[in-house]
């Protein structure tokens, strides 16, 4: 059995709606996410959270690709990703889906059945 359970948080980060403040959104986006790794993490989870790394581009702005490279190097290691509401709207969470789907990862659409999964198989073992 691996010990880690390793899943990969997908979902909006970049802000989009024109009607609300870019900021707010973004850290509306972010707080989101970190509530979907704390659900994660206390179910059992090892969860990766892209909305964390994205705090290194406050420091250095033009490492934007370098920050989604190692994203998805989290993405291939993490044996599934949970795709958050509004997913479907983020080019960067589609992206994500789709190299997911490529690699053979198991896909939620939702933390609640990420978390029933991961209990059942924990209950296999």
């Amino acid at each position: 059995m691996n010990q880690y359970r390793r899943i990969y948080i997908a979902g909006p980060i970049t802000p989009r709606n024109p009607n609300v403040d870019p900021v707010k959104e973004y850290a509306s986006n972010c707080h989101f996410m970190i509530e979907a790794w704390i659900d994660l993490a206390i179910a059992g989870w090892h969860p990766i959270c892209p909305a964390a790394d994205f705090i290194f581009l406050f420091f250095i702005p033009d490492m934007i690709s370098k920050v989604k490279e190692i994203s998805l190097a989290w993405l291939e290691a993490s044996e599934a990703i949970v795709m958050l509401p509004g997913w479907e709207n983020s080019s960067g969470a589609k992206a994500e889906f789709e190299l997911a789907v490529k690699l053979g990862k198991k896909v939620f659409y939702s933390i609640e059945e990420a978390n029933k999964w991961l209990k059942k198989e924990v209950g296999n073992e």
